[in-house]
């Protein structure tokens, strides 16, 4: 018998150790002595029941067990058989806010989709539908600020659902929104349409969020429709559940709990998924922001802070009752490794990575073109061969690292220490409090 590659271990405050196969999600606790024994490969030290248990949970495996191959095939497998056709649909680089740290600074933000270059995304879908055996069409809205021009939906969606029932799959709907537009009318509009999920973005209470996501040309602050806007989709049930993501750094760092204080008052606990992300300077030889002066390098987070600031933001959404993030993840399942997920910008340019759209030397076919995804696949699969020829135990959770960081940005900084740390602190925080 041999350990798993896969492991990650972390401590119960009840002095307990708590081991995670990153790859199966299998969780188990055990005591110190066990923990000794387990990572000095000492297995006989274990009764036989406990080595079965230890074996379905995937923590220890025959030696004749090629796990690297496993995973790999496992990857694979598990791409190959996706039915779903994932597609961002981008109507405008535009947006109302001016957020201090946009990814997106730099583009043309002007672009808005014609309404005769509806009809050919459209006559594409159909086209791409036709020829892949596919089970589910998922149509993500984002932008620049997708709602900034409802109509654009309000044109498109009838035919998306049209051609969806013509080809015999169900249909969903997605908005990825800064939230300020995500009124009523509009969702109550796209309801109709199996509206599953709605993100919108709050980085604190209204003092805080408003200094950072702010409205363009007058700085006036976004947070109270914002927050209206999401109390009323979800007292409405026009949407189940919003995905509240809050961008961490230097300039929120400390001042959150006021935020998770007001959204416990609403008593939307149940009807929150929070998502937390790390500001990153995602581009190279850029600010961060329209006007900003290096913003990143003002107010970026070192790793020690990234990790101390989101374990302990997750901490606190605990402690008011939110269901923390489960892991951080940064590439394994991403969007631009969907054999079917493609994004479409308003001018019918196609990307397969979301962080790119607006800069043209990303651009990998334009409509009706259907581009090749054989290049993302190999070059994925050749930096996750690499990674588990190291032994790294992150593999499961970053799988080679993102593709924008590693190919737009040319850089191999590699996330294990990150992931390590944060993952370790979930772990503790999710089963060992």
């Amino acid at each position: 018998m041999k350990l798993s590659s896969f492991l990650l271990l972390a401590p119960s405050t009840n002095g307990n150790v708590i081991v995670r196969q990153t790859h199966t999600g299998s969780v188990i606790e055990i005591d110190p002595e066990s923990a000794t024994w387990l990572q000095s490969g000492d297995f006989d030290q274990f009764p036989a029941d406990a080595i079965s248990d230890l074996v379905s949970l995937g923590i220890i495996h025959d030696d004749t067990v090629d796990e690297k191959a496993e995973f790999l095939k496992h990857y694979s497998q598990t791409w190959d058989g996706l039915g779903t056709f994932l597609l961002h649909l981008v109507p405008t680089t535009n947006c109302q806010l001016d957020c201090v740290y946009c990814y997106e600074d730099g583009i043309d933000r002007t672009k808005v989709v014609s309404d005769n270059k509806i009809p050919e995304i459209l006559s594409w879908i159909d086209s791409y539908l036709a020829a892949n055996e596919l089970h589910l069409m998922r149509i993500v809205w984002h932008g620049g600020e997708p709602l900034l021009y409802p109509n654009k939906l309000r044109d498109t969606m009838p035919s998306l659902l049209e051609i969806a029932e013509r080809r015999g799959i169900p249909l969903e709907t997605q908005v990825v929104t800064n939230g300020v537009m995500a009124t009523a009318d509009i969702l109550e509009f796209l309801s109709g349409y199996n509206l599953g999920r709605l993100q919108i973005t709050l980085d604190g209470p209204p003092e805080v969020h408003d200094s950072r996501r702010y409205r363009r040309g007058t700085k006036a602050g976004s947070f109270a429709e914002i927050h209206s806007n999401m109390l009323a989709a979800l007292n409405q049930g026009f949407v189940q559940r919003i995905d509240v993501r809050v961008n961490l750094d230097i300039q929120n760092q400390g001042k959150l709990e006021r935020l998770f204080a007001i959204l416990a008052a609403d008593g939307v606990q149940d009807n929150i998924h929070l998502s937390l992300g790390i500001i990153t300077n995602t581009l190279p030889n850029e600010s961060c922001s329209g006007g900003a002066n290096n913003y990143f390098d003002v107010y970026g987070f070192s790793e020690d802070q990234a990790v101390e600031e989101y374990l302990k933001v997750a901490a606190l959404a605990k402690s008011y009752g939110f269901q923390p993030p489960g892991e951080l993840i940064v590439g394994p399942w991403c969007v631009a490794r969907h054999p079917h997920a493609w994004t479409v910008g308003p001018d019918g340019e196609i990307y397969k990575c979301l962080s790119t759209v607006g800069r043209p030397e990303h651009v990998v076919g334009h409509l009706p073109e259907v581009p090749s995804n054989d290049a993302v696949t190999s070059y994925t699969l050749r930096r996750i061969a690499d990674c588990l020829d190291q032994g790294c135990n992150m593999v499961p959770i970053c799988g080679g690292g993102c593709l924008f960081e590693e190919k737009v940005n040319g850089t191999t900084n590699c996330p294990k220490a990150l992931l390590q740390r944060v993952n370790a602190g979930l772990l503790t925080l999710e089963h060992g409090q």
